[in-house]
């Protein structure tokens, strides 16, 4: 038994290390920072220049909704220990990506056993996809809270006072991302179950606590004629005019991202519409009837991917593939429930095909140097020794769809006297925006550019070409 128990604990160690170096190998060359990643940073670089205490952190996608300021303080914190250098967003987001697979180790086998424990954690930990969302620092440290949702929820069952962290967790929800807010109905259900459980001390406790992390969130609507909880009212009204049109393209991409998770072999993702809506149909279905008869822990987790899959259908406005980070460490849960229930020789066979098929796909997303923050800052450090004059800042795609530079550019290199960045986000830096035409202009492009007057300068770096040119 000594024996078993020594090469089981080599098997985890192994199995870590592994979805350790996954999540931080090349960090530089593959950590993306793009207009999301901007956004945080502008506000936070705002307070580190100038700190003061702000109410709201970014707008959430196009319902009008403001997230609490909390990932704005954390993201200056970690931007002013690194001088600004946006790099240590990227070690972040690794870091609370490893410690998201060692917390889904955790409740698993607490909630489970270890050998389910052991299947989660590997389908998480080696998922190509799940890697690059874990790399990413927007949205992070969603599948995190949402884990230690579940598994306090459970708690709560034996200890009513669990309700108390349960509740600053979803306050500490307000300030990372609107996918969090899908637990409100899972908590509301218990809270009903467990209404006689509950004490009045404990239930005013818990109201305080979750009031105090929202005050800020509170503070906005009070000034701002309560526009985020009006919030409701505008997504129902959108949904009552989304079309049948609108619910087909949401079934196509839920189904094409959980593929994903498992192999970014395009084949598998070209899924009819009608398709995926009968395969989700039919997920739904299983997952209402094991709903029904499985344990405490197996309804919390069913009832969040029902609440998950149908909200995710019928979400009136353009669904995002990044949304889906809330459901990937409950997909890897429900999948390790099911895989434990098989033959061991399925289970093995499995498990050993899915890591080796996304070790090789990562491995060529490593190769690929390109898009990556290096890159760009290569770019940018590479076209600072032709610039020695004001600037403009431009890129030839849309700012919203190709975001980012003006931050790096102030980074590595000289903060732009204008930008196409500033009309979405020159309100946070309105002291940095010059009143007089710069002499030179900055253009960014992916590609081999346009037509350029005869007077220019043309620097690349991976898949990035910046050209340098009088501004007219």
């Amino acid at each position: 038994m000594l024996n078993k128990f020594k090469k089981s604990d080599i098997l985890i160690i192994i199995l870590f290390v592994s979805i350790f170096i996954l999540r931080f190998i090349k960090i530089g060359q593959l950590f993306v920072f793009s207009l999301d990643e901007e956004y945080q940073s502008l506000l936070a670089w705002s307070q580190v220049k100038d700190f003061h205490p702000i109410w709201i952190g970014v707008s959430a996608s196009n319902i009008g909704f403001y997230l609490g300021p909390g990932l704005v303080y954390l993201t200056a914190l970690l931007l002013k220990i690194s001088q600004g250098d946006p790099l240590i967003l990227g070690y972040f987001s690794s870091f609370v990506g490893f410690i998201t697979t060692v917390s889904l180790f955790f409740i698993t086998r607490k909630l489970f056993n270890k050998k389910i424990a052991l299947i989660a954690a590997i389908i998480y930990g080696f998922s190509e996809l799940i890697i690059y969302y874990d790399r990413k620092y927007w949205p992070i440290g969603v599948p995190l809270v949402a884990l230690w949702l579940i598994y306090f929820l459970v708690k709560t069952n034996t200890n009513p006072k669990y309700f108390l962290i349960v509740s600053f967790l979803m306050g500490v929800a307000y300030h990372l991302h609107l996918t969090l807010f899908l637990f409100w109905p899972i908590i509301i259900g218990f809270l009903i179950i467990n209404r006689k459980k509950i004490k009045i001390q404990s239930a005013l406790v818990s109201i305080v606590i979750f009031l105090a992390v929202v005050s800020p969130l509170i503070v906005y609507d009070f000034v701002h004629n309560f526009d985020n909880l009006k919030t409701p009212y505008r997504l129902i009204s959108n949904l009552n005019n989304n079309s049948s049109s609108g619910l087909l393209v949401n079934a196509r991409l839920i189904t094409s991202t959980l593929v994903r998770v498992f192999t970014n072999n395009i084949i598998f993702q070209k899924f009819s519409p009608y398709i995926s809506l009968f395969v989700i149909a039919v997920a739904l279905i299983m997952l209402f009837r094991q709903f029904f008869s499985g344990k405490l822990a197996v309804k919390i987790i069913d009832g969040f991917s029902i609440v998950f899959l149908s909200t995710s259908l019928l979400y009136p406005g353009p669904m995002q593939e990044y949304y889906f980070v809330i459901f990937f460490p409950v997909l890897a849960i429900i999948l390790a429930v099911l895989l434990n229930k098989l033959p061991v020789v399925f289970t093995y066979f499995f498990l050993a095909l899915y890591v080796v098929t996304n070790i090789l796909t990562f491995s060529q997303t490593i190769s690929d140097n390109r898009h990556g923050l290096s890159a760009k800052k290569d770019l940018i450090v590479k076209t600072m020794r032709y610039v020695n004059q004001p600037y403009y800042l431009a890129t030839k795609s849309a700012y919203r769809d190709n975001g980012g530079w003006h931050y790096l550019f102030k980074a590595y290199g000289k903060t732009p006297d204008q930008s196409d960045a500033d009309q979405m986000f020159g309100w946070i830096y309105q002291d940095e925006i010059s009143g007089k035409k710069p002499p030179l202009k900055i253009i960014i492009t992916e590609n081999k550019f346009i037509p350029l007057p005869m007077n220019f300068k043309e620097i690349k770096s991976g898949s990035y070409y910046s050209y340098i040119t009088a501004n007219k």
